[in-house]
């Protein structure tokens, strides 16, 4: 076989299995929850934490997980009072 059959046979090969990598990733995110439900639900979470397992909590994450968790809060917070703004994520 000559060298650039062996080359065009190789990219071939790789563009398909990207095609396949791009339609399972695209697959998964019809099949994601809407970012609402997620608000909630994390910021549901959130709230039911004691303030000895929020502690715990902070000493498996980072810095910026923690950021995170405090933003979901915040939104959950914002939502709850009925408070129109943009979330911003």
């Amino acid at each position: 076989m000559r060298p650039e059959a062996t080359v065009q046979r190789a990219a071939g090969i790789a563009c398909k299995r990207a095609e396949s990598n791009v339609g399972e990733l695209r697959e998964a995110g019809r099949n994601l929850p809407d970012r609402r439900v997620l608000q909630s639900t994390i910021g549901e979470l959130a709230s039911t934490l004691s303030a000895p397992e929020s502690r715990l909590l902070r000493t498996f994450v980072t810095d910026a997980q923690a950021r995170l968790v405090a933003k979901f809060k915040g939104i959950a917070l914002e939502i709850a009072l009925g408070r129109d703004r943009s979330l911003g994520l």
